[in-house]
């Protein structure tokens, strides 16, 4: 029992003696958690862009179903995008704010081009325009893959 005892006393010893962590085993740990959010961050970026233009692509979609009906009725394209009765912004002024990051546009005669470009406010006034476009043919189907410019 006495055995017992003098062991027991020696490991509570030995514990409080050792009390925390050292500055080397902390500065470990804060380099890995470093090295962790450095990695993460480009990821995270990437993926938010990827969401973006994805958004962008989905409402340039909608607009061709809009567009195309109007010309299956009218046989021409239509002059704007309000003649459709798309309500999203179409300038970078007015209705662009958040939480639109683009605004859109349609352009051309024989074959139409849908274009999404980004709000200012989004891109931070940088200049630097972020744009999706897709160009369609008379036949309503799409002349090629989506164009992705700025990213």
């Amino acid at each position: 029992m006495k055995n017992v005892k003098e062991a027991w006393r020696r490991v509570r010893a030995a514990l409080r003696a050792e009390r925390g962590f050292t500055l080397t085993e902390l500065a470990v740990v804060i380099a890995i958690i470093g090295i962790m959010a450095a990695a993460a961050v480009p990821t995270y970026t990437g993926v938010r862009q990827n969401a973006y233009k994805a958004e962008a692509k989905n409402v340039i979609s909608e607009i061709r179903s809009l567009v195309y009906s109007y010309r299956l009725e009218n046989n021409a394209w239509p002059a704007s995008l309000a003649t459709v009765g798309f309500d999203g912004p179409t300038s970078n002024g007015t209705g662009c704010s958040s939480p639109s990051r683009f605004f859109y546009g349609i352009s051309g005669t024989t074959n139409l081009t849908i274009t999404a470009t980004s709000c200012d406010w989004w891109d931070g006034g940088t200049g630097i325009d972020r744009t999706v476009s897709l160009t369609i043919g008379t036949n309503g189907q799409p002349t090629g893959n989506f164009v992705e410019s700025g990213w």
